[in-house]
């Protein structure tokens, strides 16, 4: 029943275009940071909202999908999807949302980078630089191309990043001298050190645990890590300046109970400790679902299943040829990814990588709550053949069992 469910989140993040003139845009990122209610801080409760489905009995004005309750217990959103494809449910916060109609207006697209397919100029993004090279040539956006001039790296065609004002080509894996990701081949990152001629392009996600990485992220993260996880193992005092840590990445981060973890604070959502660390655990963020209980689950941390196997899709286009047909900038962004990569594996990635995202939104969410708070995600789930969804939906179970 909870995978059967969660299958409804799958892009809230992204805008997924079909180059032959549809577009379907997901604007639900912003209602989704509205309505999952994170805690400021690890010593706030978490304070919920109910969401279930229209009741028997209950009474709605015509047109209503979505009725408020702010005078109950556990203040509530009842919900009923609307019954004509013409129409849908906009979501508003702590109020009453009636069914729209949906608008015939095409929606323009515009600022394309180099790499990333179109139908015509203006579609592409405008060069930094006077007279640099734009359009749409043979269906792709161009830019500039290797020594030419350039003002930025979205100036430049895929495989080159702007230094010094001309496009280069990018930094390959095990090279050095990068100083920052974007320098770097694709699949990529830069482990920054404090000199550069030793700051060396390390593909993501491939440095194993405990041993030493350039940097960490105030949130302890570092793309390079394999568990993404970092953290300070001392400090060391350059020839000149001031002592600076020293860092190294953790084993799997993975949560210290069973899924899905319930919570009423932030430290409620813990991972297995490191001991190979003074403080070798990670805290997660305890979120408010869309459940009729109004009850706030933890988010995923990387090493649990569900986001391993998100991972897994995502590691085949890191290290696969069709992420160099995006520009440096964009080596990430799902538009370019839906363009090269190949329909069956874009939506395998992106069904696995919300479905983790949204873990704690989405368990025990009732369906109609789903279809009206998702609803081109409920339509996107059915574009997965069965093979493909059972796959997703089944592999954290078997990766349970094997391990």
């Amino acid at each position: 029943m909870l995978f059967i469910k969660l299958k409804r989140i799958i892009n809230n993040f992204s805008i997924i275009i079909n180059m032959a003139g549809e577009i379907k845009f997901l604007s639900k990122l912003m209602i989704l940071i509205l309505f999952w209610n994170a805690s400021a801080d690890e010593n706030t409760m978490m304070n919920c909202t109910a969401y279930t489905c229209k009741q028997k009995g209950q009474s709605f004005t015509s047109g209503t999908c979505v009725y408020y309750n702010s005078k109950a217990i556990t203040p509530t959103y009842y919900v009923k999807p609307c019954s004509s494809s013409k129409e849908y449910c906009p979501i508003a916060v702590e109020a009453n949302t009636s069914c729209t109609k949906i608008p015939d207006t095409p929606i323009e697209i515009t600022g394309l980078y180099p790499g990333e397919k179109c139908t015509k100029d203006t579609e592409c993004r405008t060069p930094s630089i006077e007279s640099g090279k734009t359009g749409c040539v043979d269906n792709i956006c161009t830019g500039q191309g290797e020594t030419e001039g350039c003002e930025s790296n979205p100036d430049c065609k895929p495989g080159l990043y702007c230094l010094s004002g001309t496009c280069q080509k990018q930094i390959a894996i095990g090279s050095y001298g990068c100083e920052n990701d974007f320098q770097c081949a694709n699949g990529a990152g830069c482990n920054i050190t404090n000199e550069v001629e030793k700051n060396k392009c390390v593909a993501y996600r491939s440095i194993a645990a405990h041993q030493p990485v350039g940097e960490c992220a105030a949130d302890g993260t570092n793309a390079l890590c394999a568990s993404k996880y970092c953290q300070v193992t001392g400090q060391y005092q350059p020839t000149e300046g001031e002592y600076q840590n020293t860092y190294a990445c953790l084993a799997t981060v993975i949560s210290n109970s069973y899924l899905p973890m319930k919570c009423s604070y932030d430290v409620d959502c813990r991972s297995v400790s490191d001991d190979f660390f003074t403080d070798g655990q990670v805290f997660g963020t305890c979120v408010c679902g869309h459940n009729k209980d109004a009850q706030s689950y933890c988010t995923l941390f990387p090493g649990d299943p569900i986001a391993e196997v998100a991972f897994g899709y995502f590691q085949k286009w890191l290290n696969g040829t069709d992420i160099n047909y995006c520009n440096t900038e964009h080596r990430f962004n799902s538009y370019c990814m839906s363009n090269w990569w190949s329909k069956k594996n874009y939506e395998k990635y992106m069904f696995a990588a919300v479905f983790a995202d949204s873990y704690p939104v989405v368990v025990d969410e009732d369906d109609c709550v789903a279809e009206v708070y998702d609803s081109v995600l409920y339509e996107l789930s059915k574009e997965l053949d069965s093979s493909a969804m059972n796959y997703v939906l089944l592999a954290p179970v078997l990766v349970l069992v094997m391990n």
